[in-house]
């Protein structure tokens, strides 16, 4: 698992890109979640793509400025065994909208050794660094795997950051 090295930056350091009225609700918003949070951390799971993706960018834009208004934030990428990537690209795929094949039903069944190691791996090795009452949010396809192991210690939100506007039709 890699930890990132999130450093705080301030909202003034958008002054001159953002209007003042912006910032200073931002600052607002940001003082009612330190507030709420009650010193609880929050900590972001990514999937192992440490410097690339949408993901990825929203994430190293945005959390510097939590760690700036004082909340405790960190950011973990899983590990992904080489056995496991072509199982989370199915899922990641799927999540896209992109109708399923034929044999769908199929590919879901043999992949299921892979991601339920993915889910075991994966969940062993946030849990060694969570405590109690930390808030988890997971990001994006593959993570959605971790959801029920972390849930049981710990708050945990998902969030796909991808879909389709269109739905697929029903599966048969």
């Amino acid at each position: 698992m890699n930890i990132h090295d999130l450093n705080g930056r301030t909202l003034s350091e958008l002054s001159g890109f953002v209007e003042p009225s912006r910032i200073k609700e931002t600052a607002t918003s940001l003082g009612q979640l330190r507030h709420s949070l009650q010193g609880r951390r929050i900590v972001n799971i990514t999937g192992d793509d440490r410097s690339k993706g949408g993901v990825f960018e929203i994430l190293r834009a945005l959390l510097p400025y939590l760690v700036g208004a004082g909340i405790e934030v960190d950011w973990y990428d899983v590990s992904t065994a080489t056995e496991a990537r072509s199982a989370l690209e199915f899922l990641h795929v799927l999540g896209h909208g992109v109708e399923p094949s034929t044999t769908w039903v199929d590919d879901l069944v043999s992949y299921r050794r892979p991601l339920e190691s993915f889910s075991r791996t994966g969940s062993e090795e946030i849990q060694a660094e969570l405590r109690s009452d930390d808030v988890v949010l997971l990001h994006d396809t593959q993570t959605a795997l971790l959801a029920s192991t972390l849930s049981r210690t710990n708050s945990v939100v998902w969030h796909a950051h991808i879909g389709a506007t269109t739905l697929s039709p029903p599966l048969k």
